[in-house]
């Protein structure tokens, strides 16, 4: 016979991401939905999604500078996923993406399967790709040509 014992109390730590516009409210209600009554709980910390424009000059760049290194390929906004660090900038009140050229390469695993593991890494040629998109953003901002040497 199997005997069970019932805890008076439990504690529940959770982390999640939520969407922009979505608020405290709304996330727990929809916690709310899934595992039932809360009963006594404390929210210690609420960090909103945070949403930003593309209708500006910087991501117009972006999407210039992304459509030249692929071949006029269109470059869209996304959503990311997990936490990064551009939400300090934006929330300071600069415009700010969380800008990440990679590209897939079939005999490498990718960022998100390396994700926080032990041996996160990206490879060389992404590497190097994210610095040309870097420069090619400098260069663009400051009205410098993209290849001073050509420049003289």
């Amino acid at each position: 016979m199997t005997s069970w014992a019932v805890p008076e109390r439990a504690t529940l730590h959770l982390a999640g991401r939520v969407l922009p516009g979505e608020g405290r409210e709304d996330w727990l209600a929809q916690l709310k939905a899934v595992v039932g009554p809360l009963g006594e709980h404390t929210v210690s910390a609420f960090d909103a999604g945070i949403e930003t424009s593309t209708e500006t000059p910087l991501f117009a760049r972006l999407v210039e500078i992304a459509e030249r290194h692929n071949n006029g390929a269109r470059a869209l906004p996304g959503v990311q996923l997990g936490g990064g660090d551009v939400r300090h900038p934006i929330a300071a009140g600069a415009v700010a993406y969380g800008f990440f050229p990679l590209v897939h390469e079939p005999d490498v695993p990718s960022v998100w399967e390396l994700a926080h593991g032990r041996d996160e890494r990206i490879s060389v040629a992404n590497l190097l790709r994210c610095v040309r998109y870097a420069w090619d953003l400098i260069c663009a901002e400051n009205d410098l040509p993209l290849d001073p040497v050509a420049a003289g």
